[in-house]
């Protein structure tokens, strides 16, 4: 596990972000984070900065949650992105992992939440390193094949 983490939080509450980053680090990570409640917040913070993973609320004012989710797939970020719920908001996380969540979180059972930041940022880190060989290997072949060529 990656003991350092940037988390954007999306959310209108103090309180909730409060208490997540407080599991958080009781769970053994080093949070840098910021808060946003609002579109052009969210829009300004991931232009700014690099994010290991985005928690967000679902329950926020003008679906800013699914906003949020569309504007990383419209931009082709590949940031985890964990929706935080109520129990009876469930079905409808489910809905928006269908429209590429990463996954979900109920409010009060933070017990996965660790598992679940630890489990997608592992991933994603596995992507990039991924992505990135592939780009070098490329790369290598052209230069090759330039190499060859003459």
């Amino acid at each position: 596990m990656a003991n350092n983490i940037k988390i954007l939080m999306v959310g209108d509450s103090k309180g909730t972000t409060d208490l997540i980053i407080n599991t958080l680090e009781r769970s053994g990570y080093t949070i840098h984070y910021n808060r946003v409640e609002t579109k052009k917040e969210f829009n300004r913070a991931i232009e700014k900065d690099n994010w290991d993973i985005i928690l967000c609320d679902y329950l926020l004012p003008d679906s800013l949650c699914l906003e949020a989710l569309n504007t990383l797939q419209k931009k082709e970020l590949d940031i985890p992105f964990i929706i935080m719920c109520e129990n009876t908001d469930e079905d409808k996380a489910i809905e928006a992992m269908k429209r590429g969540a990463s996954d979900y979180v109920a409010k009060d059972n933070l017990r996965r939440l660790a598992p679940a930041v630890e489990r997608e940022i592992r991933d994603a880190r596995f992507r990039h390193d991924r992505l990135r060989i592939a780009k070098e290997l490329y790369d290598a072949k052209i230069l090759l094949d330039k190499t060859f060529a003459s």
